[in-house]
């Protein structure tokens, strides 16, 4: 009986002194983050003033996930319950005197302290819309251990207010010869033209035709092969519904979906189905007008490029020529199932290293 209570005591003196124990002075998740969105505006007298950007859509990312907000009528917007950590701030907001422009900006390590409130301006710049963008990238295939990654799709968009079409545009891998004669998608010659072209399928069509339109606002999906494959390794991605598949008809082993319209393979070397590099790679899509790749595509016919890589800087080599991606995304892992995708629908800044953020699954044909 005497060990009973001997044993009783010191479980409750341990309990108790876990309970004395230092407490924590607070949740962590309970940061605010203010920013307050600007634009300059000229009078017509060409005096400048500045002003608040209303009804933008604005977005904080860390490692913790994307916060939304909205800016109120003094633009500001604000986020509650942060955890600490250093944000990605994008915003973007249509210009309210032209609907054909849009006010984007972003504000890098914005560092949050959880029961602190941390404020900043961001001025917002204003952009034409490009039209067609790339909006996602997935590469690194799923989860698995048989080197699957053949569900691989280019997501398009129309970041503009009218319809565009797709007739004769070029989807490009620019990966170079490998010889080390450029770095791939640089302009070696200054002559206006990006090198390095190694894969190039077409949409149907001439530049200038209006056969396949785009929509405001509407994803377009191109897979390398619009199957099924989640029927292959459990977690890929179907794409048997995809918008469009990249059909090498030149190949024989490439299998063609009948259900879904093919880009058809402008290099007839290439005997091999179009597929990119699980980490590092640049994509590239161009009007279509320059159909001469090998002396490179002229610049002034490019709509949009990204490139991505496995390392920060400066570890991995920028390569893509400024002009047409002035940044690169740092990619996710191999046969991790995660994809890359503008921070905003159609956010563009030219700058993939701000525009672009890694998620958790793929999204094809809509934004998380």
């Amino acid at each position: 009986m005497r060990m009973y209570y001997i044993m009783i005591f010191y479980i409750g003196l341990f309990l108790s002194g876990c309970t004395l124990e230092d407490k924590p002075t607070g949740w962590d998740g309970e940061g605010v983050l203010e920013v307050y969105l600007v634009w300059e505006s000229f009078t017509p007298e060409g005096e400048s003033e500045i002003l608040p950007v209303i009804d933008a859509d604005v977005r904080a990312s860390s490692e913790y996930g994307t916060f939304h907000s909205t800016t109120n009528e003094f633009g500001m917007s604000e986020f509650k319950n942060l955890p600490t950590s250093s944000y990605i701030v994008s915003a973007r907001s249509f210009h309210p005197l032209d609907s054909l422009i849009v006010l984007v900006g972003s504000l890098e390590n914005m560092s949050v302290v959880s029961g602190m409130q941390t404020s900043d301006t961001l001025t917002v710049l204003p952009m034409p819309q490009s039209g067609i963008v790339i909006n996602e990238l997935y590469t690194s295939g799923p989860v698995n251990d048989m080197f699957y990654f053949f569900d691989q799709f280019v997501e398009l968009y129309n970041t503009s207010t009218e319809t565009k079409y797709l007739d004769g545009i070029w989807l490009m891998r620019v990966s170079g010869t490998g010889d080390g004669a450029y770095y791939p998608g640089e302009d070696k010659y200054g002559d206006g033209q990006m090198q390095g072209v190694v894969y190039a399928y077409a949409f149907p069509g001439r530049p200038g035709d209006q056969n396949y339109p785009i929509e405001p606002g509407q994803f377009v999906v191109v897979a390398s092969s619009a199957f099924d494959h989640s029927s292959i390794v459990s977690g890929a991605v179907d794409l048997s519904n995809a918008d469009w598949e990249t059909y090498n008809q030149y190949s024989a082993v490439d299998i063609d979906n009948p259900n879904v319209p093919n880009l058809t393979n402008m290099i007839p070397e290439r005997t091999a189905r179009f597929l990119i590099n699980l980490v590092s790679d640049r994509i590239v899509i161009a009007t279509g007008e320059d159909t001469v790749w090998t002396d490179g595509i002229r610049i002034d016919t490019i709509l949009d490029g990204v490139e991505y890589q496995s390392n920060p800087p400066p570890t991995s080599r920028k390569t893509l020529d400024p002009r047409i991606d002035r940044g690169y995304v740092l990619s996710p892992p191999r046969y991790s199932g995660m994809s890359m995708q503008r921070r905003l629908p159609g956010f563009d800044t030219n700058d993939s290293r701000v525009d672009f953020e890694v998620i958790p699954k793929a999204t094809p044909g809509y934004h998380k």
